[in-house]
């Protein structure tokens, strides 16, 4: 009785012997499940957080670029603005303007007097000149305005200065085309008059006259005197075939009208 007492105590002890060993596997797979999960969880609190550091960052781009938007916008109005209020006063402070380029100066017409009976006042709009020999060839200095009065949009760089004295015309970047400083200090040969100007003014002349073209303040053709044909001599040239309008804005800087234009 004994002997078997003793047995069925043995037998009881390797059964709890293994049923701790059964719980110690338990509780170390416990552990390392509950340390992968707490790593899963930290990766996920990781990504979470780059996530709203990117939406934070992405919305203050955001709010940025829509200050910026609204700046332009107010920029491109002033910008109109201000572009309108100079055409504006370039309509009522020159009157060539807004006159017909056919149009004679004042106090011209037949009923017109004048104090020198002797001297006689001859008009000739922007264009018109003494045509030579009938062969609708023309020189620059023949279709020069014996009065430069009033004619429509300039006669040579003169209304330059006109413009530029009264501060209606800033100087203009990037608008000489490639000429060094001391090439365009020199005298501009190809529009003489009394005074004389430098090739610089002349190209900020003709950049103001197309951008008023482009805005449509002034008409690209003036009649039919702009297809005429001018055989002015160019500087260190032969004699070459282009039309008045050619000559009178884009002579002597060789670019097409496409490309001044575009």
């Amino acid at each position: 009785m004994e002997k078997g007492k003793s047995i069925d105590v043995e037998l009881t002890e390797e059964d709890l012997r293994m049923e701790l060993q059964r719980l110690r596997q338990e509780i170390q797979e416990t552990r390392e499940k509950r340390i992968e999960v707490e790593i899963a969880t930290a990766v996920a609190r990781a990504a979470n957080t780059a996530l709203d550091e990117d939406l934070a960052t992405k919305m203050a781009r955001y709010a940025i670029m829509n200050k910026e938007t609204v700046a332009m916008r107010k920029e491109h109005d002033v910008f109109n603005n201000d572009i309108t209020m100079r055409l504006q006063k370039i309509r009522e402070k020159c009157s060539f303007f807004n006159q017909e380029a056919n149009n004679g100066p004042e106090d011209t017409h037949p009923g017109a007097t004048e104090e020198d009976t002797d001297e006689e006042i001859i008009y000739m709009p922007l264009f018109l000149g003494r045509l030579k020999g009938g062969d609708k060839k023309i020189t620059l200095p023949a279709y020069e305005p014996t009065h430069s009065v009033g004619v429509r949009v300039v006669s040579y760089a003169l209304s330059y200065e006109h413009l530029k004295a009264s501060r209606m015309f800033k100087p203009l970047e990037g608008t000489t085309f490639g000429f060094v400083f001391e090439s365009s200090q020199k005298m501009c040969a190809y529009h003489p008059n009394q005074r004389g100007h430098t090739i610089e003014e002349c190209v900020e002349l003709k950049a103001a006259i197309r951008n008023l073209i482009n805005v449509g303040e002034i008409p690209y053709m003036w009649g039919e005197n702009t297809i005429l044909t001018c055989d002015q001599t160019e500087t260190n040239m032969p004699v070459t075939e282009h039309t008045l309008f050619y000559c009178h804005y884009f002579t002597p800087f060789k670019k097409t009208l496409l490309e001044i234009y575009s």
